[in-house]
């Protein structure tokens, strides 16, 4: 996964990252993702949309929201939103760039918050659970494939960090590994 990332950071850091196409362009589309939760320990799969703009030079935004299939007993549905900034080549045919968008997980449910001891009582106390929205941080690459018909083909591989907060107590960070597919149109 590191390999990844820095393998796409060096790509960034050419010089070749300013020979890219005339003029901004921007592509939506819908994807599937597959996130692989390091807490609460379950794996989730589910769909969504993306948005990204490429028309600052070598840097691009990138937004992409997606919603969890399943309502877990633990820790209830789960959605995303992430938006933030990407930087890397774009040729005629594909595109691959390096990425960091903040956001936000939301857990349908509130849960026991990781690294913690409770005591067993219940209802459990509130500075036990994790609140239902944490900051996430998506930090990865993103490949993107181009068809002539103006289709784009996409794929990202992420490390989505989720911040766990506990009331009165510090927070947690956890990293999940999140793999998305996609296809949309670009204009």
């Amino acid at each position: 996964m590191r390999i990844i990332i820095i393998g796409l950071s060096l790509l960034c850091l050419s010089s070749s990252v300013f020979a890219q196409p005339d003029g901004p362009q921007v592509s939506l589309g819908g994807h599937y993702s597959a996130l692989a939760l390091d807490y609460p320990e379950q794996r989730r799969s589910g769909g969504g949309g993306w948005v990204a703009y490429d028309g600052l030079g070598p840097f691009g935004l990138d937004v992409a929201m997606t919603l969890f299939a399943g309502d877990n007993a633990f820790a209830g549905r789960v959605t995303q939103l992430l938006a933030g900034a990407r930087s890397g080549i774009r040729r005629e045919r594909f595109a691959a760039f390096a990425r960091v968008r903040p956001g936000v997980t939301r857990f349908g449910r509130r849960f026991m918050a990781p690294e913690i001891v409770c005591i067993a009582i219940f209802p459990t106390p509130e500075a036990c659970l994790t609140l239902q929205s944490t900051f996430t941080l998506d930090i990865g690459g993103t490949v993107q494939l181009f068809i002539p018909t103006r289709s784009v083909l996409r794929i990202d591989v992420g490390d989505a960090i989720i911040r766990f907060d506990r009331r009165r107590f510090q927070s947690t960070w956890r990293h999940n590994l999140q793999i998305t597919a996609g296809a949309g149109l670009r204009f």
